[in-house]
C-alpha cells in the first residue's frame, strides 16, 4: 500500500514554519509522504541553513512556490508580504500540486496548512485535497481571532482592528484576560500590525475553517483548561534535535559553552526572529545582563537592531569575556534543554513559550508584539511559571529592572516547582506519541452509540469511550450510567429542532477522543467487567448459584436477580455466520492501530434524512476513520423506508 502523501504549508515567517516542521517530522515517522512548501525566498533559507548531514530533512520533501514579490523586495514589511501572499499563492500552490503528480509523485490526499495561509485552502479543496488546519499559536489566541466578528459587532473594535473602547475581556474559563489595547493583532502601542492585510486574514479564519476537516493547535489541555472548544490539541510539537526549518545557521559552539557552566547558573536570551530594539533599548539589556554577574547566552540576530555595528559588537563581547557568549542563531530545544539554563528572558513566542515549559525552564517575560501579551499572561498569572519586565515612563525596560527581575525569577523556589509540573504534564504528551499520533493509530478508540443495553455492556467489556445518543426507552437511562455514573463517555445534544448537528458531532468526537480521564476510566470498567466473567468471579459464580437453585426444583418466595454479565461470544465469530468474518474486519485489520470511531444505533433506532447528513458531515469533519453500520430495515416497515443512501447522504460521501 503506497503512502499517504501529505502538503505542509506555513505562512512565510519562522515562528510558523517551525511548528509545521516539527509536524512533517511526525507524520513521516508514522508512514505519511511529506512535502513541505515554502515560499522561494525561505525555501532557500532554509537550505543554506541546513547543516549538511540533514540535508534530506529526515525523509521530508521540500518544495517551494513564489510569494509573488520581487526578490529585491522587502518582506520585513509583513502587510506587503501578507497581501501578496494572498493574491499569489492560492494559484502558485494549485500549479505545484499539477507539476507533483505529473513528475509522477503520489497524488497528495491532504493538505495540512497554517490557519494564517487559510487563503490557499479553497483553491486546494477544489482539487479534492482534503484539508486539516494547524493553528501556532495557543487555543485562546485562536478563540481571540474567531471572535473577531463578533467583537466588531459589539463595537468594541472598528472593522480593521483598531480598538473603540479600553475594556478587559475574558473569552473563556481558565483563558488569562485580555486587554483590548493588546490584542494578538497589535503591537504593545495598540497599533494594527501589518496593516490592513493581517488583519484582514484574521478577521477571516472563521471563513477558512469551514474548508478544514479538523483543526489542529500546538498546545494541551493542562496549558489550556477549557480553551479547546473545537480544536484537536496535539502538542507539544517535539522535533527530538531533527531540523525544524530555521532560517539562520545555527551556532552549535554555544552547547559546548553551556557544557561548562554549574547546573542552574546561565541566564538564556532570546526574542524570536522577528522582534526589533532600537539602539537605546539594546543598550540597557546589554548592561542589564552584565549586572546581573551571571552567565549569559544572548541571541542577537543580525537584524535585530537597525545600525547596530560588528564594532559594538566585537567590544561587548571583549568586555562580557569569559561570563557571557553572543549568537546570531541557535538550537533553542537544546539549548533550554540543557542542565546549565537557570531561566529564559524572551519575547513569549508561542513556539519559545512550549519549548520552554516542555523543559521546564522559569521565564522573564519581554513580549514585543501580537499574542506575546497573551503568552506572557498564561506564564505570569495562570501558570505562575515566571515574572514579566515592566516599563518606566518612558517605555524603556532598564538595566536595573532586568538585573532585579532575573534575581527574582532564579531564586523564586514556587516559579521553580510550578515550572517543573508543568514540564512533567507536557513531557506526558509527548512521551504517550501526543494526540494526533494516537489519533492515527486508533481502532474502535470511540464508540458513537444508541446505548442499547447489550451495545453498553459490549463497549464497557471492550474499554471503548462512549458518544451517546439514545434513542427510546432503556437507552436514556444507559446513557445516564455512561455520562453520569460511570463517566466514560459524553453525550451528544441535539438543537432546537431536535436534530444532532454536525458541529456537536464534530466537537463531540474531538472532545472525547482527548479525554485521557474518559479513557482511564474507560479502562477501569473494562477490568471489572473480565474480572466478573472470569472463573471465580461474581457472575461466574452467580451462574453457578443459579443453576443449582433451579435443579432442585424448590419454590422461590421471592423472585431472585442475578448478575451473570457481561455474556459475550468469547470465541469472537457470529453466532449467525457459523464462524465466517465479515468484511468489515479485514477493513479494520488494514488500519491504524486505535484510529477508528464505531458507530452502531442498533436494530430500532431510526433517522430523518436530515439528521442522517448531518451525522455524515460531522463524521467527515472529524479528521477520524470511522466504521459505520447503517442498517436496511424490511420493506414491510412502512415508517421506515428502504434507505437511499446515495440520495441522503452528502454529494461524495460514500
Amino acid at each position: 500500500m503506497s503512502k499517504a502523501h501529505v502538503i505542509m504549508l506555513p505562512f512565510p515567517a519562522q515562528g510558523h514554519v517551525t511548528p509545521l516542521m516539527e509536524l512533517s517530522h511526525r507524520l513521516v515517522d508514522h508512514g505519511f509522504e511529506v512535502t513541505f512548501v515554502n515560499t522561494e525566498m525561505h525555501h532557500a533559507r532554509v537550505l543554506r541553513a541546513l547543516p549538511a548531514a540533514a540535508a534530506v530533512l529526515g525523509g521530508i520533501h521540500l518544495a517551494s512556490i513564489p510569494d509573488g514579490l520581487a526578490n529585491d523586495e522587502d518582506r520585513s514589511d509583513v502587510n506587503k508580504l501578507t497581501d501578496s501572499c494572498r493574491r499569489n499563492m492560492p494559484g502558485n500552490l494549485e500549479r505545484l500540486v499539477a507539476e507533483m503528480e505529473a513528475a509522477g509523485r503520489p497524488k497528495v490526499r491532504w493538505l495540512v496548512g497554517d490557519l494564517t495561509a487559510g487563503f490557499c485552502f479553497e483553491a486546494v479543496k477544489k482539487l479534492g485535497i482534503r484539508v486539516a488546519s494547524l493553528w501556532p499559536a495557543s487555543a485562546a489566541c485562536l478563540a481571540a481571532m474567531l471572535n473577531i466578528p463578533k467583537l466588531i459587532d459589539e463595537g468594541l473594535f472598528g472593522d480593521h482592528g483598531w480598538p473603540e473602547r479600553d475594556e478587559t475581556l475574558q473569552l473563556g474559563p481558565g483563558m488569562p484576560p485580555l486587554q483590548t489595547s493588546l490584542m494578538p493583532w497589535m503591537d504593545k502601542t495598540g497599533v494594527p500590525i501589518a496593516h490592513p492585510a493581517l488583519f484582514e486574514v484574521f478577521s477571516r479564519i472563521n471563513k477558512f475553517n469551514e474548508f478544514a476537516e479538523v483543526v489542529v493547535c500546538n498546545s494541551f489541555h493542562e496549558a489550556e483548561t477549557g480553551a479547546f472548544p473545537d480544536i484537536l490539541a496535539i502538542g507539544p510539537l517535539f522535533a527530538d534535535r531533527k531540523p525544524v526549518g530555521h532560517l539562520l545557521p545555527e551556532d552549535e559552539r554555544c552547547i559546548k559553552w553551556l557544557d561548562g557552566h554549574p547546573d542552574r547558573s546561565v541566564v538564556y536570551v532570546a526574542f524570536g526572529s522577528m522582534a526589533i530594539f532600537h539602539p537605546r533599548e539594546l543598550e540597557e539589556l546589554a548592561d542589564g545582563l552584565e549586572l546581573t554577574g551571571r552567565p549569559f547566552l544572548w541571541v542577537v540576530r543580525p537584524d535585530f537592531t537597525p545600525g547596530l555595528g560588528k564594532a559594538w559588537l566585537h567590544e561587548f563581547r571583549q568586555r562580557v569575556a569569559g561570563k557571557g557568549m553572543i549568537v546570531s542563531w541557535c538550537s533553542q530545544q537544546q539549548v533550554l534543554a540543557h542542565r546549565a539554563v537557570a531561566c529564559f528572558v524572551s519575547h513569549c513566542g508561542w513556539n519559545s513559550t512550549m519549548e520552554g515549559m516542555t523543559n521546564g525552564v522559569p521565564f522573564l517575560c519581554w513580549p514585543y508584539f501580537c499574542d506575546q501579551f497573551l503568552n506572557r499572561s498564561y506564564i505570569t498569572s495562570v501558570w505562575r511559571t515566571g515574572l514579566a519586565v515592566a516599563p518606566d515612563a518612558d517605555g524603556i525596560i532598564t538595566r536595573e529592572e532586568l538585573r532585579g527581575k532575573v534575581e527574582q525569577v532564579v531564586a523564586d523556589a514556587e516559579i521553580r516547582e510550578r515550572a517543573r509540573l508543568f514540564k512533567d504534564a507536557a513531557r506526558r504528551c509527548i512521551s504517550q506519541g501526543g494526540v494526533l499520533v494516537r489519533e492515527l493509530r486508533k481502532v474502535c478508540e470511540a464508540t458513537e452509540s444508541h446505548c442499547g443495553c447489550n451495545s453498553t455492556i459490549e463497549g464497557v467489556l471492550h474499554g471503548v469511550p462512549f458518544l451517546c445518543c439514545p434513542y427510546f426507552a432503556d437507552q436514556f437511562c444507559n446513557q445516564s450510567y455512561v455520562y453520569n455514573v460511570w463517566k466514560t463517555g459524553l453525550k451528544l445534544c441535539s438543537n432546537e429542532q431536535g436534530v444532532v448537528t454536525k458541529e456537536e458531532i464534530r466537537a463531540k468526537v474531538v472532545q472525547l477522543l482527548g479525554d485521557e480521564h474518559i479513557k482511564a476510566r474507560a479502562i477501569m470498567w473494562k477490568n471489572k467487567a473480565c474480572a466478573s466473567i472470569r472463573e471465580g468471579g461474581s457472575s461466574h459464580e452467580n451462574l453457578l448459584r443459579l443453576a443449582l437453585r433451579g435443579g432442585d426444583g424448590a419454590c422461590m418466595p421471592t423472585p431472585a436477580v442475578y448478575c451473570i454479565g457481561p455474556l459475550v461470544n468469547g470465541g469472537g465469530k457470529s453466532a449467525e455466520s457459523g464462524g465466517e468474518r465479515h468484511e468489515c474486519l479485514t477493513w479494520l485489520d488494514e488500519q491504524p492501530k486505535r484510529s477508528v470511531v464505531f458507530l452502531c444505533f442498533g436494530s430500532k433506532g431510526a433517522f430523518s434524512s436530515a439528521q442522517l447528513r448531518e451525522i455524515a458531515r460531522g463524521l467527515e469533519r472529524s479528521g477520524h476513520r470511522f466504521l459505520w453500520a447503517v442498517r436496511s430495515p424490511p420493506e414491510e416497515q412502512s415508517q421506515f423506508p428502504e434507505p437511499e443512501l446515495e440520495r441522503l447522504l452528502p454529494a461524495g460521501f460514500l
